[in-house]
């Protein structure tokens, strides 16, 4: 993820289950989990040029 969000120049924010009870109560299943915009993106596994489209659009 920031391999990719380095190469278009994006802002990467990881956040921290134990600090966030909201979001693991969300996600506690589907960790990690990369949300674009507030929007679930993917969870488990991220595929690089997926998320590169993603964040290209």
């Amino acid at each position: 993820m920031l391999t990719v969000c380095g190469e278009l120049g994006m802002k990467f924010e990881k956040l921290s289950l134990e600090d966030e009870p909201e979001l693991s109560h969300l996600y506690q299943e589907e960790i990690p989990v990369v949300l674009i915009d507030g929007i679930q993106h993917s969870a488990w596994r991220v595929d690089p040029a997926k998320l590169r489209a993603a964040l290209s659009k």
